[in-house]
């Protein structure tokens, strides 16, 4: 660090922006350099204003000091020292409809049942594939949410998979343990313990700072997690996107969390398995469902499609084919036991009441 370099510091939500203005200076336990603080009295707030790609790597939990020269002139046009060139756009996000091309790529005959999903979305930010598995729940969830998300499909969509040991701090934000410092500087320093923000917890910070981008979480097989474990207070915004609750953790200030109405949830369940968790009526309520079933369309005839009608004739000769003889790779029949009673062969005699004597 030397003079002239910008200084950025977080207290909470409010990031203060500064440029070095003189040497370092020793105190009796550390280095101290001077700083010009330009905007003490209207810091910037961290969620809404910070770039995205800057605002994770001053929330690394594990450094003091980072190097992020290339976010120097966005922080700078941020307290008006430099103009910013390119203004973020301002919502609201609008989803795109589906086209020819996704379908192709989906192998769908027509884009029908693909804007049906568009729909129930726009009305409705939860949707649900449901169906039993092979029918292409998963594939088509993460197609739809690539194709939602645009251009900016590589950092707005994000995909988790429930299952059984999946829980809130793991889904939206929870204390984690993490090896400390020592006073030489090594790891030596025994456990610190940190909130740390999970898959929906990003995701929602970044859909609120740029309300313009669609954001779409991808959730596989939704239906094996414990829900209300997992969802905890997030139930009640999942109806009401304009409402604000209070966190478990208290990482809102006081100031409340909701869920952003750019941010769009995907899940995928399998209808077949036994193992799943049932979903309860209050989260059946929150979600639309889309079918696929491998007789019904989209998904009926799609492989008789794509191998030309030669799957009949084929899946016929398969059936007819004759059991191949037992062979040295294959355990030799099982010879039946002889029958064996299950009580010795002597009789067995049963008194209702006392022996006689005689």
């Amino acid at each position: 660090m030397r003079q002239g370099d910008i200084v950025l510091s977080t207290d909470g939500f409010e990031t203060y922006v500064g440029v070095v203005s003189g040497p370092a200076v020793h105190s009796a336990e550390r280095l101290e350099r001077p700083v010009d603080w330009r905007n003490l009295t209207k810091p910037l707030d961290f969620l809404k204003d910070l770039p995205s790609g800057l605002s994770s790597v001053v929330q690394d939990a594990d450094s003091q000091i980072l190097e992020a020269t290339e976010y120097a002139e966005t922080v700078l046009a941020l307290i008006g020292d430099m103009p910013r060139t390119a203004p973020l756009p301002t919502g609201p996000a609008v989803l795109p409809d589906a086209t020819p091309e996704l379908a192709e790529a989906l192998h769908m005959p027509d884009t029908a049942w693909l804007q049906d999903c568009v729909e129930l979305l726009r009305a409705t930010p939860q949707l649900i594939f449901h169906g039993p598995p092979g029918t292409g729940k998963t594939y088509i969830a993460l197609a739809l949410a690539r194709h939602l998300a645009g251009a900016s499909a590589a950092t707005n969509v994000r995909p988790v998979q429930f299952h059984p040991a999946y829980a809130y701090e793991d889904f939206f934000e929870g204390i984690r343990p993490r090896l400390g410092a020592g006073q030489d500087g090594d790891t030596g320093g025994g456990l610190a313990y940190d909130l740390v923000r999970g898959p929906l917890r990003k995701l929602a910070d970044e859909a609120e700072r740029r309300p313009a981008e669609v954001f779409v979480l991808v959730i596989d097989e939704i239906n094996r997690g414990h829900l209300a474990k997992i969802f905890g207070e997030l139930y009640f915004l999942l109806e009401y996107r304009n409402e604000r609750v209070h966190l478990l953790y208290g990482s809102d200030d006081g100031r409340g969390f909701r869920l952003p109405p750019n941010l769009y949830i995907l899940g995928t369940m399998n209808t077949v398995d036994r193992s799943v968790a049932y979903m309860d009526a209050a989260m059946r309520r929150r979600f639309s469902f889309m079918e696929l079933r491998p007789d019904t369309p989209p998904v009926a005839g799609l492989l008789a499609a794509q191998a030309g009608g030669r799957t009949g004739r084929g899946l016929r000769r398969v059936r007819r084919l004759p059991r191949p003889p037992p062979g040295r790779d294959q355990p030799p029949p099982r010879r039946r036991q002889p029958w064996r009673p299950l009580f010795p062969r002597r009789p067995l005699i049963l008194h209702a009441g006392p022996r006689p004597h005689g």
